[in-house]
């Protein structure tokens, strides 16, 4: 199994700094939010937080937070290796995530309808990341001949892509209809 994909520099990147929505990108936190997502997730630590979205106040609010790997909020987490979308609704944020094989919906509050879309935004970019399983080794392909190397190298992508698929698919993150498809989809190109 392959080590989790660490996204801070893609959360940097594209997490904005907006005090007036709740955004908070490190090392621009200020310890008071920090101190009050950590309150909220106790399994982090000050160095696992990247950014965090917070609002209201400790009585009425709340924070969802975001590590290199996860993103945690109030009744859950997930990491993003498992993401595949997310759609802004009013002042919620739906998020398709592929947990043990099945499609779950988690549901992300956030400030107003604004702050919502400014999350969906960002975690869409996320779900579109290439994943470290989705990441091969080349061949070597030093011994052919240029005319029939792109073949070769063609044919090997597909067959290694389709063989990353079906451990995938093994582990529970594809499903068998995703699998199938994208399956098909490869050897059509061939």
């Amino acid at each position: 199994m392959t080590a989790p994909k660490d996204f801070t520099e893609l959360i940097k990147r594209n997490f904005p700094n907006d005090e007036r929505l709740g955004f908070f990108v490190k090392p621009n936190i200020p310890s008071g939010k920090q101190g009050r997502v950590l309150n909220d997730f106790t399994r982090l630590s000050p160095g696992d937080l990247v950014a965090c979205h917070t609002w209201g106040n400790m009585l009425g609010g709340g924070s969802i937070a975001f590590t290199g790997t996860q993103c945690f909020y109030e009744k859950a987490f997930f990491t993003y290796e498992d993401l595949k979308g997310a759609e802004a609704r009013e002042r919620l944020v739906d998020v398709e995530v592929n947990q043990t094989g099945s499609m779950i919906r988690h549901t992300l509050k956030c400030e107003n309808e604004e702050a919502a879309k400014i999350m969906a935004r960002v975690l869409d970019t996320l779900a579109t990341q290439p994943k470290a399983d989705d990441i091969v080794a080349p061949a070597d392909y030093s011994k052919f001949s240029a005319s029939s190397l792109s073949w070769l190298e063609l044919r090997d992508e597909v067959m290694r892509t389709i063989d990353m698929l079906y451990e995938r698919f093994q582990n529970g993150k594809l499903s068998l209809l995703e699998y199938e498809e994208k399956k098909a989809d490869l050897l059509s190109r061939l």
